[in-house]
Formats: structure tokens, sequence, C-alpha cells
């Protein structure tokens, strides 16, 4: 699943790649005849991600589902939550995806019905996975570092390309079979090309990622806890405004840079991240970038 949001905070705009999310329907009704403007960064921004100031792309039946399943599954967690049932059943209203709440929640609980363990009704402090940091070894390869760092994570162990059958690098997840990174010279949001990319790499077998932008804090608390909580790294297309607030030392300079959340705790309250500008020879003026660091998730 992967987020979005250029709105200008005066807290780091956040997009994320979450394995279940998809894009925000908002905006939908409102697209131009061509809605794929990108801002794409030269080579002060060092990172590869590209600053997206378009409407949110229209939600497909496929993610909306997908979407109200994550609410569905915080929804149907027991003991301390940071986000009230009824905030994300208003949530679901405002994007129009009430019926596919209620149709995932009724899934649930029959899957509980069935089976104890179907599903997993208690709420978690927090949830950590194995993911480790890999300095993008180009100025462009955010995106394709964030993407060997995922397919290593234990939920696809190092997997070879369902595509391709090449072996994970950030070459192969750069090329035209995969995130198209080298062709274009960022992986783009609104291409989608960052989840077109790995979801050839893993042939849609497992935990399809879908993209949306904008989401309230409620809504990416609720996706962090319960995706990491199933073991699904989630990615975040971010942006920073030169200016602006920016986080992990980053220069002050306009920046669009993919990252991905490894770690949550205190129920989601807090949000840990790997960051490739950290420890690679590819960008300047992120000397002082920690290869992973913490956000506050609603501020962020």
């Amino acid at each position: 699943m992967m987020f979005r949001n250029v709105a200008r905070f005066t807290a780091v705009p956040l997009s994320l790649v979450l394995v279940a999310f998809p894009l925000s329907a908002a905006g939908a009704s409102e697209l131009p005849a061509n809605p794929l403007v990108t801002v794409q960064q030269d080579d002060a921004s060092g990172t590869g991600g590209d600053v997206y100031t378009g409407p949110a792309l229209p939600m497909s039946d496929a993610a909306a589902k997908h979407r109200a399943k994550v609410l569905a599954t915080y929804i149907a967690q027991d003991g301390t939550k940071l986000v009230s049932d009824a905030t994300l059943v208003a949530l679901a209203k405002q994007l129009g995806i009430s019926t596919q709440l209620s149709s995932a929640t009724a899934e649930l609980k029959s899957a509980q019905a069935a089976s104890a363990s179907a599903v997993n009704a208690s709420a978690v402090g927090s949830s950590l996975l194995n993911i480790t940091q890999v300095p993008q070894s180009k100025g462009y390869y955010c995106a394709p570092a964030v993407g060997v760092e995922i397919i290593n994570a234990p939920l696809y162990n190092g997997m070879k390309s369902k595509a391709t059958g090449a072996s994970i690098s950030q070459t192969a997840m750069a090329n035209s079979s995969h995130m198209k990174t080298d062709a274009n010279g960022v992986t783009a949001w609104s291409t989608t090309n960052f989840t077109k990319g790995l979801n050839a790499w893993t042939g849609n077998t497992k935990n399809v990622y879908y993209q949306y932008s904008s989401p309230t804090a409620a809504e990416l608390t609720a996706a962090i806890t319960t995706q990491l909580t199933a073991g699904v790294p989630v990615a975040a297309d971010t942006v920073e405004f030169a200016g602006g607030t920016h986080y992990n030392h980053h220069p002050d300079r306009t920046i669009g840079h993919w990252i991905v959340a490894y770690y949550f705790t205190e129920s989601g309250k807090y949000t840990y991240w790997v960051d490739s500008t950290a420890n690679s020879s590819a960008v300047s003026g992120y000397g002082d970038a920690a290869p992973k660091f913490k956000s506050t998730t609603s501020s962020f």
C-alpha cells in the first residue's frame, strides 16, 4: 500500500505504499483530461522521488475493497487503540467505501466465528519487521532501494522476480519489467510504477500493493498497525518543501523521496522508517541522515 499527501502541512507531507491500501477516491471526479502532472526533481533533490501536486488518482473496485479490509481489521481489534471505530466508520463514509467496509467487517466476523485464530483480534502494542537498510546506488534510485528492502523482508525472503527470474537488486528493480526507474530517471507517483514494479516482482501472489494519497492521521495509524502486524512492509512517497519541515536531517530543498516503515510502538503512536539516503555515496547533502529514524505517526 502506498500513501501520498501533497498538502503543504507544517509537518512533512506523507505518501505511503501500503500493501493493502489504494489511493483515496477524493477528487477523482475532478480529474483533468491529463492528470499525470509531475514536477520531476532535478539533481539537487538527489533521491529519485518526485513532487506530484495533481489530484488524487481514482480508486479501483479492488483497491476500495482492500482499503476497507484494512480498516475493518483495525476495527476488529480488541484492547487499547489510538483510533476509535466511529472515526474509521466516518472516514469510510467520506471516502465512499461504507458498503465495502460493511462487507469486510462481515467477512472478518465470519472468519472469527469459524476459527479463533483466523483473525488477529488483539490490538498489538508494537510490531517489528526485520528490514535491512540499503543505501541507494544512484541519485534517482530511492524507489528501487526501497523495493530491495521490501523484497528482502521476511514476507518475501529475497524471492526472485516472478516477471523475469532475476535476483533482487536495485538495477533489476529499476528496469523496464519492474519500476521503470532507469527509463524515466525517476519513480513518479503519478505513473504508479512503484506498485506496478513490486506487483510484477511478487507475481501478485501475496498482499498486492495499491497506492493512495492524502491519508488522515487515523487512516495512517490503522494501516501501519494492521499491515506491520501482518508482516507486510509499508512504503511511503514523501514530499518535503524548501523552507518547510524536513525529516531525518534532510537538506533544505524540495525533495520527493521513497522510504519504508518497519516498526511501530505504543499501538501505533510512533513509526520507524528506513531511509536509503543514509550512507549513500550517490547523493549529496544527506550526510547526517540516519539509516533508520523515528516519527510520531499522527504528525508525520
